[in-house]
């Protein structure tokens, strides 16, 4: 691994990890996954790895020659707090080891979306106590479904003109089952 350069990057993880489960060298990207700190000593990794398990990585990289692909695909990551977290990931067999890459979303993504998601509950814009959510018929006009619970959670959240596509869709995608109680919009700017 190029380690100098790649040490500190937090949004992908890289790992050399022994066929046994020992973690050999890693950036701070893969503690991050495992939860773990920077450098911390990792003698199986096995416990972390779910899906595959480490295990059949290990019996994929023995089938395998120096260079092949082992895995490329979905890795499901348990961490240490028992979080588990499901990687876009890349596993190769390296002379006698394992070379893991693998990207995820940066923490502080995560951060803005529990936030988010915090403002949303405390709006409590709804009687969640007692909520009548039965579901609306809904009305025909101009070709295409209008449910007046839709209009109700588009008319406390958002503005029209901003959403007006995404409340067309909204309308065509609910269900008679479903019942429209909030709505958002979201700009992201990097």
């Amino acid at each position: 691994m190029h380690q100098s350069l790649l040490q500190s990057l937090r949004s992908v993880a890289l790992a050399d990890i022994s066929l046994a489960g020992r973690v050999i060298s890693a950036n701070d990207g893969f503690y991050a996954v495992l939860q773990l700190a920077p450098g911390s000593v990792v003698d199986n990794v096995a416990p972390y790895i779910s899906n595959p398990s480490f295990a059949e990585l290990a019996a994929g990289a023995q089938r395998a020659t120096p260079g092949q692909v082992v895995h490329q695909g979905l890795i499901t990551f348990l961490g240490e707090l028992g979080e588990s977290r499901s990687l876009l990931a890349k596993v190769c067999r390296l002379g006698d080891h394992l070379a893991m890459i693998a990207e995820h979303d940066v923490p502080a993504a995560a951060e803005i979306v529990s936030r988010i998601n915090d403002q949303i509950l405390a709006t409590r814009r709804v009687d969640v106590a007692a909520p009548d959510l039965t579901a609306p018929t809904p009305e025909w006009i101009d070709d295409a479904p209008v449910r007046p619970d839709v209009e109700r959670a588009v008319r406390r959240m958002a503005s029209r003109r901003e959403a007006k596509s995404a409340i067309a869709t909204l309308h065509r995608y609910v269900t008679q089952d479903e019942y429209v109680l909030e709505t958002a919009v979201a700009t992201a700017h990097p």
